[in-house]
């Protein structure tokens, strides 16, 4: 089985994401990067050809995460995210929405509610460094938004990369260890793996038993730099703490799933960070 953890959907009100289509963002330097080959179905907008793409390339189930910032990669509503889990149960398992800081921390607050008790969502997205102003993972401001998440058991992803803020010091993961300790009873997960911070994500994943990360497109291009250091953290972890996605529309779903397997894991090690931490996170 595999379970793609990070998928954002050529789907009905998801066109606001700024990430499909073949003149979109993924497709200007760096997300370009050498060796990645063309994805019909977010060129051509098409769900019936994404979830051919899924089968081709042997996923069987995806999460659909939500994004709610002021960048150029756009956003997606809530209420979008809920209904293509709805309107594609056999494609999606879960559905997670998303706030932006910058929104006010009262209405964020009411936002999680209404995602997660009204919409179903199962988890909340934050991109804390990408909003206005830019905020680190343990900012005072977030602490009530982690707060009501962890009170409606909503896994809680924090959006930690090079693109996401404005250096790199926003993506080290010291500060969601901090949150971690303050939150021991949440489940954080990293997505973008605080890349460039490799090894001290991974580091901190093994530290936290609350802290979980995916690493995406920055392990499966095999044109990123460090690709190597998340195969050996797996490997060191286990296949514990960290979560297979493909990030979607970065890069094909075929071409992700073959990027993981190039390392010849382990199968106790490839299942757990294919599927089966997945389905810990989401207690399914």
């Amino acid at each position: 089985m595999v379970i793609d953890f990070r998928m954002r959907p050529p789907a009905k009100g998801w066109e606001t994401m700024n990430m499909h289509g073949p003149k979109r963002n993924v497709h200007i330097y760096p997300c370009n990067s050498p060796g990645t080959l063309p994805i019909a179905s977010s060129d051509q907008y098409s769900m019936s050809l994404l979830i051919q793409e899924m089968n081709e390339a042997g996923i069987d189930k995806a999460v659909a995460l939500g994004r709610n910032t002021g960048t150029i990669w756009g956003y997606v509503k809530n209420e979008a995210v809920a209904n293509v889990v709805k309107e594609y149960p056999d494609t999606f398992i879960a559905g997670f929405g998303s706030v932006d800081p910058a929104a006010g921390i009262r209405n964020c607050v009411d936002e999680v509610q209404h995602a997660v008790k009204e919409l179903g969502c199962r988890g909340i997205v934050i991109e804390p460094g990408a909003s206005t102003p830019a905020l680190y993972p343990n900012a005072a401001q977030l602490y009530p938004i982690y707060d009501r998440c962890v009170e409606l058991g909503a896994v809680i992803v924090v959006s930690l990369s090079h693109f996401l803020g404005p250096d790199v010091s926003f993506q080290d993961p010291t500060y969601m260890q901090r949150v971690c300790h303050d939150f021991p009873k949440g489940k954080f997960v990293i997505a973008h793996a605080s890349f460039p911070h490799i090894l001290p994500a991974i580091a901190a994943c093994i530290a936290e038993k609350n802290l979980w990360l995916i690493p995406d497109t920055y392990m499966a291009a095999a044109s990123y730099p460090g690709t190597k250091l998340w195969a050996e953290g797996i490997n060191y972890v286990q296949g514990r703490h960290m979560v297979f996605g493909t990030a979607y529309p970065y890069l094909g779903l075929k071409q992700s799933i073959d990027g993981v397997k190039r390392f010849g894991f382990r199968k106790e090690y490839y299942d757990l960070y294919m599927y089966k931490n997945a389905l810990e996170l989401l207690e399914m």
